[in-house]
């Protein structure tokens, strides 16, 4: 196999991928990890090893498949490849350094990390950032299954049936552990599927095409694609008034699968519909006869009404209206940067009992860190009660790095506690960076992402929060809306996969700006403009904003793996009654 120095290999000029991931596949001995690059290998003739030298030594520290775009970490010259073939664990912490910034896929498996978490979780937090999605690949086939395999490729000979099924229980218990620290985690079962169409299954799980000779199936059911559908394109005139518009595109060679198209805007009128009918006309169910919508969660199309957001909005963001005009200039910089602060509480808790414990902290109290302590030792006594202070719904980044104590950072409640001090003691640049200096959302959230144990997701929440401010009080923090930027989630991205068959000349970030460009036009198309206007609250000006195409993404493609039998989505519905007035004050 050809081989090529790595100096040489971090210079060459490679196509880009639009969205790239690092893929970390986890499962214990016979779940088939290795099988995934080892079909790379297999099917891609153009396969490559990259070398370094090491203490004195020429090794190779991956396998670069070029028709797939995937970097695989370590060589696979026998069956247990991969990280198994790395010298030792910084040696794999330096190869993901270097190889972070090319512009393909990176993929990290072997048997010997697969049980291994900590360290995981820890290196792959330092790494996460918008430009690269982190997957974490669980291979989970029934434990009968591995044995039986492990049986059949060691000719019969008798194996140690309880040291596999330790390692097959330590990375199932991992999973939760992955998903607590905000990472996307999958779980699959490979039992039914031929070593044949393993990267067909492989790719159409994480949400990206299979464009090898070898093999064109992309996702499930998408081969209904129809190059003769109609594609609108909004005229231009019409789209420079928006803050976007400078980073739109034209789409040039874009091609759509029209099933799942339909689904996104369907899915958008449907589900404002039943809000409508439960929320607003308080019908009974049921509020739709689609099977998918009336048996499994789906969130609001419009976050601004979500219970946490009603909340949030009448307990946070209405105190920008209590500045009054006699007020120092030092007591209403106080009071925004109180704002501010309890914003970035509320969305780490999300949970609106546990707010409670402590409400509004008003900065321009006297009293207030004293406040703050005795509401601390009530937020730590709840969770010695056994009350969760966080909810299962939402996940944030592992919190521990906020945590100066070694020895506390097994407390979630106590990282998180000194997570908020953090913010406390540098609120002043804190409110100066994001606020004042911040000359739109993507600085916004480039700034908080600066901020330890804050991802992608979180600060896009929280600016999400600060930008609905304009849309309900005379006072404002700042002057856009939820309409200025918006985050490409792990969601929004499989989401797009599933509609875009070809996207042509655009990336991801521009494939949502050509949805909301046209959203008008496309529920006109099925009819349901006029209703949805209808229904749509009167503060958003008949008119719908990014945050509302990329969060819709995210949930169409939960949609989608429910219609074809993929995947579903973590919670059945189960309605709730809520007063939306009482809520909104």
């Amino acid at each position: 196999m050809r081989q090529i120095d790595l100096l040489e290999f971090v210079q060459m000029d490679l196509p880009t991928v639009e969205h790239p991931m690092l893929i970390n596949i986890r499962g214990c001995n016979g779940a088939g990890k290795s099988t995934v690059p080892m079909r790379m290998q297999e099917t891609d003739p153009n396969t490559f090893e990259v070398t370094w030298m090491s203490e004195g030594k020429c090794r190779v520290i991956a396998t670069v498949f070029p028709q797939y775009q995937f970097i695989a970490l370590g060589h696979y010259h026998a069956k247990t490849g991969g990280l198994d073939t790395l010298k030792s664990t910084q040696e794999v912490k330096d190869a993901v350094e270097i190889l972070w910034d090319t512009k393909w896929n990176i993929l990290l498996e072997g048997i010997l990390a697969s049980t291994v978490r900590q360290t995981y979780i820890d290196l792959f937090s330092k790494k996460r950032t918008f430009q690269r999605e982190i997957i974490i690949f669980n291979i989970l086939p029934p434990i009968e299954t591995c044995l039986q395999r492990i049986q059949q490729r060691n000719g019969g000979k008798s194996i140690k049936d309880q040291l596999v099924k330790d390692k097959w229980n330590t990375v199932e218990k991992n999973v939760e552990y992955f998903l607590a620290a905000g990472f996307t985690t999958l779980t699959v079962d490979n039992t039914n599927i031929r070593r044949e169409d393993t990267l067909d299954w492989f790719f159409g799980l994480i949400g990206q095409k299979n464009d090898s000779q070898s093999s064109t199936q992309s996702l499930p059911n998408s081969n209904d694609s129809d190059p003769s559908f109609p594609i609108y394109i909004e005229p231009v005139e019409n789209l420079k008034k928006y803050d976007w518009y400078p980073d739109y595109k034209e789409p040039v060679g874009i091609r759509i699968n029209p099933t799942y198209w339909n689904n996104y805007w369907n899915f958008i009128a449907e589900r404002m519909n039943i809000w409508h009918k439960r929320v607003i006309l308080k019908e009974p169910p049921p509020w739709t006869d689609d099977p998918i919508l009336q048996n499994f969660k789906f969130t609001n199309v419009i976050r601004d009404l979500d219970r946490l957001s009603l909340y949030e909005r009448k307990h946070i963001l209405a105190k920008m209206d209590e500045i009054q005009d006699d007020w120092s200039e030092w007591k209403i910089v106080k009071w925004k940067q109180s704002v501010l602060l309890n914003i970035m509480i509320f969305r780490l808790w999300v949970k609106i009992d546990t707010y409670e414990v402590h409400g509004f902290i008003d900065l321009t109290e006297l009293d207030w860190k004293t406040k703050w302590e005795e509401s601390k030792l009530k937020l730590l006594k709840r969770r010695e009660d056994g009350i969760s202070n966080f909810t299962a719904a939402y996940y944030v980044n592992d919190l521990r790095g906020a945590n100066p104590d070694p020895d506390t950072r097994s407390n979630k409640t106590q990282n998180a506690i000194c997570m908020i001090e953090g913010w406390m003691n540098q609120i002043d640049r804190i409110y100066d960076e994001a606020i004042v200096k911040a000359k739109n959302m993507k600085e916004q959230m480039a700034f908080f992402r600066t901020l330890p144990c804050v991802g992608d997701f979180t600060a896009y929440e929280y600016a999400c929060s600060i930008a609905e401010i304009p849309r309900y009080c005379k006072n404002h923090m700042v002057n856009w809306t939820q309409d200025n930027a918006t985050n490409v989630g792990p969601g929004a991205h499989r989401g797009i996969n599933w509609i875009f068959e070809d996207k042509g000349n655009l990336n991801d970030y521009q494939c949502i700006l050509y949805l909301r460009s046209i959203w008008k036009h496309e529920l006109q198309r099925i009819n349901a403009y006029d209703m949805f206007i209808q229904q749509l609250p009167k503060e958003l000006n008949g008119d719908i904003d990014l945050r509302v195409i990329e969060h819709c993404l995210c949930e169409t493609q939960k949609y989608n793996k429910a219609a074809t039998n993929t995947g579903r989505p973590k919670e059945s519905f189960k309605p709730k009654t809520i007063d939306i007035n009482e809520l909104k004050g």
